[in-house]
């Protein structure tokens, strides 16, 4: 059987970006969550669905227990990308209350990476 399921990881300095591509299902999902856990450290996690198909319960859960780990590790999670119909799935299953729905990866970061004294002085 072929995964349907991709993930790419990116670091940087201040947060950690996962990329899933393809579909989450049962089959993906266990996978996909174990990626996530797997990440998760001291800088906060961006999940781009962007290029996420398909997916079900699984990618809920998932999502629930990376909030779960970053919550515990006192880091932020936020979700970036979600195409309309799915957005409307994570919102009715209450995840947005828990977890910031972000239509980009830069808003993303901006709800869950702290600025740098810097940054706020050169607002002024």
């Amino acid at each position: 059987m072929d995964i349907a399921l991709e993930m790419a990881v990116l670091e940087s300095d201040r947060y950690v970006l996962a990329m899933p591509r393809g579909e989450i299902d049962a089959y993906t999902g266990p996978a996909f969550r174990q990626q996530l856990l797997d990440v998760i450290g001291a800088r906060p996690l961006i999940i781009d669905m962007t290029e996420v198909s398909f997916f079900d319960c699984a990618a809920l859960k998932a999502v629930i227990a990376a909030e779960r780990r970053c919550r515990a590790r006192g880091t932020a999670l936020a979700v970036a990308g979600l195409r309309p119909g799915a957005e409307q799935v994570f919102r009715l299953a209450r995840v947005g209350e828990i977890v910031p729905l972000c239509a980009t990866v830069q808003e993303a970061v901006w709800c869950v990476v702290p600025l740098t004294d810097e940054e706020i002085a050169a607002w002024s």
